[in-house]
């Protein structure tokens, strides 16, 4: 199973660069994520995702909350067991 972590594909920062006003990028590629969307949980200071079954600590530092992911993005986070939800979690 193919390792993720959010922020880091190598063409990110190129992809987050064109993301227009209003916009947010996809947390695995940088694309301009388009609504409906889908969502992850960020943890460990923005190094890792939150995978299917654990509960994310929402009281730890390194949590960063939920951020958008594309449904080609969502579809490669979910096989690699990744939990993905179709609404932001409340922390």
């Amino acid at each position: 199973m193919k390792a993720y972590r959010p922020f880091n594909a190598p063409e990110y920062r190129k992809n987050a660069k064109r993301v227009k006003a209003g916009a947010e990028p996809c947390a695995l590629c940088g694309r301009s994520v388009e609504e409906p969307c889908l969502f992850v949980e960020v943890t460990g200071g923005g190094m890792e995702f939150v995978k299917v079954g654990v509960v994310a600590d929402v009281s730890d530092p390194g949590y960063m909350g939920c951020h958008r992911v594309g449904s080609d993005c969502a579809k490669k986070l979910k096989k690699a067991g990744i939990a993905v939800f179709a609404k932001e979690v409340e922390s």
